[in-house]
């Protein structure tokens, strides 16, 4: 498993970040670092595709909590539509269902 890190300019755009944005960076290598404590002994056996996943989920969910007093998030939708969406404690809470085949034993 190569464990690369996420796609920068994916990662802008999911959160609608702007380029210099210095958060940004700090959530890609906070939950790269904890995802790889998360998947240590078997980050061999985790596939690419779903390491990067859940490193892009981890980093969406943590960059998001900035916006989010008391973990809701108004999420818009197009021409001023906007709907509360309430964000999980667990930053990782998105990489660890991705992950749950290879981190919990006698799974799958």
């Amino acid at each position: 498993m190569a464990l690369d890190g996420i796609d920068d300019e994916r990662l802008r755009r999911e959160v609608n970040a702007r380029d210099d944005d210095p958060l940004l960076d700090e959530c890609v290598s906070v939950t790269r670092h904890l995802l790889l404590e998360l998947v240590a002994g078997v980050a061999e056996d985790v596939p690419d595709e779903i390491f990067y996943a859940a490193h892009l989920a981890a980093a969406v969910d943590m960059f998001n909590r900035r916006k989010a007093p008391n973990g809701v998030l108004m999420q818009q939708f197009g021409a001023g539509d906007a709907a509360p969406l309430r964000l999980s404690n667990d930053p990782l809470r998105g990489a660890r269902a991705l992950l749950e085949p290879w981190v919990l034993p006698g799974f799958a």
